[in-house]
């Protein structure tokens, strides 16, 4: 079985930024089969339930004359072809939530602070309905000079923004592309909350990653209010020096996934009804791993510094990987999708 999934670089505009290839299921061989040129700097990445089309996010300060980054959807399948690309009005942005039933995309924009309300169709160029601005600071003064929207995920019936410059979740209502403030969830000061997932058994929590202190934060509802009850470390004892980035839960609930950007590893963690448990460290075999993707008992992990992608076995019962193979990019990989049903 081939498994089609896409890789997006740190590539300027005219130079190939977009790499679609085909996983082989038995072997865990990968093969190419299309790149595009057209979108500048891809920094994340999302594909529409019908694997039709990929949605692409440049991570700019300015796009086409506009202040802020730009925001592309394209016809992926066979080949590359771009349907349009929209400005977001909100500077470097750096993640992509889309909410297909009610035709919307939410698009996080690390620089301005901001979240963009698009609304999506087939075949379209997206179209920006609104601009959500955050405000505040933190203590890192370094890090945290403003608020930094890094990413959105639904908790509930709301939406959450991780803002890293703020250490909060903000929580919005959402009604015909319209955002309205529904409180937040507060993180740890100085944490630097980055992504997060909702624990898929356990409704009434939530695990946060958090970039500067390299800590999984997890986030349990208390009546009406959620809050962080406990951070781990992501990182073995005494390792410093190192951001995390990425967390993803494996679909069955078992195990929850973070990537380490200096120890270069993947922290693996059993997940359990009193909270986490750490497992172990898988060695990414690659330099800064910013993003990594679970597929059909594959692990896919992009290593940005190393301009490499690691292709590992992963074993869904014990959370081992085994290397099966590297693949080089003539730029940073940064962003892995695939077809939802194809996940592990």
């Amino acid at each position: 079985m081939e498994i089609p999934f896409y890789v997006g670089c740190y590539a300027p505009k005219g130079q190939d930024s977009l790499f679609a290839y085909c996983l082989n299921t038995q072997t865990g061989s990968v093969t190419p089969t299309h790149t595009c040129a057209e979108v500048e700097k891809p920094s994340y990445l999302a594909l529409s339930s019908d694997g039709e089309t990929l949605y692409a996010v440049s991570e700019t300060e300015t796009f086409e004359g506009q202040a802020g980054g730009g925001f592309a959807a394209l016809s992926c399948k066979n080949s590359f072809s771009v349907y349009g690309q929209s400005a977001t009005r909100g500077t470097f942005p750096c993640h992509i939530l889309l909410q297909e039933a009610d035709g919307l995309a939410f698009i996080s924009n690390y620089g301005s602070g901001t979240i963009s309300t698009f609304h999506i169709k087939p075949a379209a160029a997206p179209r920006l309905e609104s601009v959500t601005q955050h405000h505040g600071h933190g203590p890192n003064a370094e890090r945290q000079e403003g608020p930094h929207v890094h990413s959105c995920t639904w908790v509930g019936e709301q939406l959450g923004a991780a803002d890293l410059g703020i250490d909060r979740i903000a929580l919005y209502h959402v009604h015909k592309g319209k955002l309205t403030a529904a409180g937040a969830i507060a993180l740890p000061a100085g944490s630097g909350v980055r992504h997060f997932v909702c624990d898929v058994n356990r409704a009434d929590r939530l695990y946060a990653a958090c970039e500067l202190t390299s800590e999984v934060a997890i986030v349990k509802k208390a009546g009406d209010c959620r809050q962080a009850e406990k951070q781990l470390s992501a990182l073995p004892h005494a390792v410093t020096g190192n951001t995390c980035a990425a967390i993803r839960q494996t679909r069955d609930g078992r195990f929850l996934l973070v990537s380490n950007r200096g120890h270069n590893s993947i922290a693996v963690f059993r997940c359990t009804q009193e909270g986490l448990s750490p497992l172990h460290w898988i060695d990414t075999h690659g330099q800064d791993p910013r993003d990594f993707l679970l597929v059909q008992n594959f692990l896919l992990v992009a290593n940005q510094t190393s301009r490499s992608l690691s292709i590992f076995k992963f074993n869904p019962q014990t959370a081992e990987a085994a290397l099966c193979q590297t693949v080089s990019f003539p730029a940073a990989p940064v962003c892995i999708t695939a077809p939802m049903q194809s996940l592990t």
